[in-house]
């Protein structure tokens, strides 16, 4: 794709490009009941004629997710207050302003109590060579979480298809280019089913792959990033309720955002303002009426992962990036005008940090940063009207690889995963707002990348690692104290 630099006008900003979509109403929520202690139904009253499906997300979820009719069924990640969003989508892909539906869920008294917690032996499935990096998420339009590895060595990905009866289908192998490290999921371009997009470090690309109608992927798009783009990630990163692309450029120091945005005012003040806090600026219009923008911003020393969340409290969207060779952590903050900058960088204790992540591992409904490396897990948070070190977790083994926050024990509260030799350590938080000493549980040869997710449909996340020496994935399952899943 051939991209042309553009002198940005200044243009007032109006809220958004909403072209008189009518939202849903009437949004309600019930729980499930059963042994799906965080879950709800979600339902709506539908409104208008041209619709063709609704965006949504729970809290500071950062990917907007796609269902075509109410109801649907989410999962809390922690007791307390809760809030959920939903804007209605018509036939000509306008996205109507979001309605914000608040609810209270109190934490469960587990089937599952702390005493009891234990995973299954790992269920192991074949990929390509070294698997480091995985993502969950629907890639065949069925509403359940699949699975897809970015195969290092063998320059594709695996995609594993979730079976009606909780497994995962064998293995569908897609070529990429040279070096697949990140893989992220989520719907570009507002068609209601998702893309899987893949950083090749190698080729300094982005693959996207869109689905067929038969439930494979076909190759659609190839992106230029900057040098070395290894960590990925998927979400909507300037307030306009549409997914964006993120890529931690390893060999450049720099962030790439991608970004489709309606060419409208709007926009062109939105790069405009971007164009002023960025490195640089590449933009193209499309034949769909849409504006295509790549903003480099500067990072540390070898960027080499990154992820989308709130960080400050202001429910937009910022992003974290970890650097490898400074041991810091870039921080970048969405502005009013939805624009990103970066506010600045912290000192990670543990040297050679390669992996962060986000999510409330304290319960006050606010996102904690947690960054893996050579020694302890180090946590950020908010101190003082500021952001800084609040503490440090020691894993069973010490150092820690891919890092993941969620809920793995059904009881509504977000837990810690990090990865390390053969094993992972599981850092369950106790109803104080702490985090428990860790378990190690056997994963696999070499886990690296992991992910936290339900991929047997059954209201309960389970856990997934990329096993790279082992060359294979690994789903392990919650047990109840009876040793039954």
């Amino acid at each position: 794709m051939k991209l042309t630099k553009y002198v940005v006008p200044i243009i007032f900003l109006a809220n958004l490009c909403y072209a008189g979509v009518t939202p849903p109403s009437e949004i309600k929520f019930t729980p499930t009941g059963g042994d799906e202690l965080s879950c709800y139904n979600v339902s709506w009253k539908e409104q208008g004629t041209d619709t063709k499906g609704y965006y949504c997300k729970l809290d500071n979820q950062p990917n907007f997710n796609w269902t075509k009719r109410s109801p649907i069924k989410i999962h809390v990640s922690y007791p307390g207050n809760h809030k959920f969003y939903i804007a209605t989508i018509d036939k000509n892909n306008n996205i109507s302003p979001f309605v914000i539906s608040q609810f209270s869920h109190k934490s469960a008294s587990s089937s599952v109590p702390t005493a009891y917690f234990s995973l299954s032996e790992p269920v192991t499935y074949d990929t390509g060579g070294s698997p480091g990096i995985i993502a969950a998420g629907d890639v065949n339009g069925d509403g359940l979480n699949d699975v897809v590895s970015a195969n290092y060595y063998d320059n594709n990905i695996s995609v594993f298809i979730q079976q009606k009866g909780g497994t995962l289908a064998t293995q569908a192998t897609y070529t990429v280019g040279q070096g697949p490290f990140g893989v992220g999921i989520g719907d570009l371009n507002s068609d209601g089913k998702n893309e899987v997009v893949v950083g090749c470090a190698a080729a300094d690309q982005l693959y996207v792959f869109s689905q067929n109608d038969g439930g494979t992927l076909t190759q659609t798009d190839v992106y230029s990033t900057g040098r070395g783009p290894y960590g990925l990630s998927v979400g909507d990163i300037n307030s306009d309720g549409r997914n964006d692309i993120v890529v931690a450029n390893s060999g450049g120091q720099s962030i790439s955002i991608l970004t489709w945005l309606k060419e409208c005012p709007e926009t062109y003040q939105y790069l405009f303002g971007s164009l002023q806090k960025a490195n640089s600026l590449t933009m193209q219009r499309l034949n769909n009426g849409e504006i295509f923008a790549h903003l480099l911003y500067p990072a540390g020393a070898t960027p080499f992962w990154l992820c989308i969340g709130d960080i400050n409290g202001d429910e937009m969207h910022d992003i974290t990036c970890v650097n490898y060779s400074n041991n810091t952590i870039s921080l970048y903050i969405q502005q009013p005008d939805r624009s990103m900058v970066l506010a600045g960088n912290l000192a990670v204790p543990s040297g050679n940090p390669p992996n962060v992540c986000l999510g409330d591992i304290n319960g006050d409904g606010l996102n904690e940063i947690a960054v893996s490396g050579g020694g302890p897990i180090s946590i950020f948070g908010r101190k003082d009207n500021s952001i800084g070190l609040i503490g440090t977790y020691t894993a069973t083994e010490g150092s820690n690889g891919g890092i993941r926050i969620g809920d793995v024990n059904n009881d509504g509260r977000q837990d810690l995963i990090s990865t390390h030799g053969k094993n992972i350590s599981v850092f369950l938080q106790d109803g104080n707002g702490k985090l428990l000493k860790p378990t190690a549980y056997y994963a696999g040869d070499c886990p690296g990348g992991l992910f936290i997710a339900d991929v047997d449909n059954d209201g309960i996340n389970e856990i997934i690692t990329g096993n790279i020496r082992g060359n294979s994935i690994s789903v392990l399952h919650l047990k109840s104290d009876k040793g039954q899943k």
